[in-house]
């Protein structure tokens, strides 16, 4: 997915400032060996991301529900470590 790879790179640039980085690509990774191997590890980090969301009986119609519904499945996700916008 390219909004991952440009994630990486964008985090890979702003943390290694000191380090040439060469972002050439070799298939679906990296010519890089350093830079493909942080990019397998980024990639494995987000595969293992999974959010166990609560369980709505009744959902409802009214902005109401949907709204306490929002707000316990964001207070799930941030229990699970993850930020969202």
């Amino acid at each position: 997915n390219e909004q991952m790879r440009s994630e990486f790179e964008h985090a890979v640039r702003r943390d290694w400032q000191d380090i040439r980085i060469d972002f050439d690509r070799n298939g679906s990774g990296y010519r890089d060996r350093y830079i493909d191997d942080a990019w397998w590890a980024w990639k494995e980090s987000r595969a293992a991301l999974c959010v166990e969301l609560p369980v709505f009986d009744t959902w409802g119609v009214n902005g109401e529900s949907l709204s306490r519904a929002v707000h316990e499945c964001k207070q799930a996700i941030h229990a699970a470590g993850v930020k969202t916008k």
